[in-house]
């Protein structure tokens, strides 16, 4: 049986049936390949796919070209160990992935994975499979659609990738907060800030489970970087939800003892009270973290005293 694993995340690559890497000639024919498995068993018309990878050439040059790559992408399926007639489906109007192939293409068990995210938005009940099952989605997602590659057809697809990935990260940010494991949540958190730093409710939440988990200094430097980024990219300040969640932490007494949380999964509030947290006695690297984010705090706050000493009377 033939075997095809196809990654289109990150950088494009394709394994055949000894797991071996597959070479392409060019370019052209990794695009043909990526193109008809972003499609998988649906089958695309020639002319629509010859206008995709030459847009600006003319149809006769452009379907030229395409039977050429097609002839490529066949050769380097057979130089892999890959029979061609079995993979692929051709005709005179159509190519397309041979349906019920033995091929694996890492978008395709994305989407499966992600097909639930309109009922976890819902906040509708799920089990837990499907919980490990986007945890396994996001996994797969080893960077952006065809990186390096920035023609229009690979773009649209890549924001729509990009999209349903916030929205999984998003999902599974609430659902590990809800069950207390602030690590895993803490994890799904500062990889949405890496693609987007910008969202704001995502460092209030980890605020909170960096205070929750016991770690104040680490909250504290999380509302730091929060301040700095809207500053720095919108030139505004932190929401009024923001500052509140950080006085409330600068207020508290640290490490003092509180009320072990529970430890069966519950549902938690939109805003999760900071008397909840569950400080643990501080490591001496911890106690040097909370120093210094109180001297970083406290050295903000005399640079913006001091220009406003030196501000002229308005």
């Amino acid at each position: 049986m033939e075997r095809l694993a196809i990654h289109l995340f990150g950088d494009f690559r394709v394994r055949g049936p000894s797991n071996a890497l597959l070479k392409f000639p060019t370019r052209k024919s990794k695009a043909l390949l990526a193109c008809i498995a972003l499609k998988r068993e649906q089958r695309a018309l020639r002319t629509s796919l010859a206008g995709e990878l030459w847009p600006d050439a003319p149809e006769e040059r452009a379907q030229r070209a395409l039977n050429t790559e097609v002839w490529r992408l066949r050769t380097a399926l057979r130089d892999g160990g890959a029979d061609p007639d079995r993979l692929l489906e051709t005709s005179f109007d159509t190519l397309g992935l041979a349906p019920g192939a033995d091929i694996w293409v890492d978008v395709a068990a994305f989407e499966r994975a992600t097909v639930d995210l309109a009922r976890f938005e819902a906040r509708l009940p799920s089990d837990a499979a499907v919980v490990e099952g986007l945890a396994q989605a996001v996994g797969l997602y080893s960077g952006d659609l065809m990186e390096g590659v920035y023609e229009e057809w690979c773009l649209v697809h890549r924001e729509t990738y990009r999209a349903r990935l916030i929205a999984a990260l998003e999902v599974l940010l609430r659902v590990r907060m809800e069950e207390h494991h602030w690590e895993e949540a803490i994890d799904y958190g500062r990889r949405l800030l890496a693609i987007d730093p910008l969202l704001e409710h995502v460092h209030r939440a980890l605020m909170r489970c960096q205070y929750i988990r016991g770690n104040r200094a680490a909250a504290l430097k999380q509302y730091e970087a929060c301040v700095a980024v809207l500053r720095d990219e919108l030139g505004v300040q932190p929401m009024e939800d923001t500052r509140a969640a950080h006085e409330t932490i600068m207020a508290a007494t640290p490490w003092a003892p509180r009320t072990v949380a529970p430890t069966e999964p519950r549902a938690l509030p939109s805003v999760i009270p900071f008397e909840e947290a569950v400080p643990l006695e501080p490591t001496p690297a911890e106690k040097i973290d909370y120093a210094l984010a109180n001297l970083s705090t406290a050295r903000s706050w005399l640079e913006d005293a001091g220009r406003s000493l030196r501000a002229p009377p308005g």
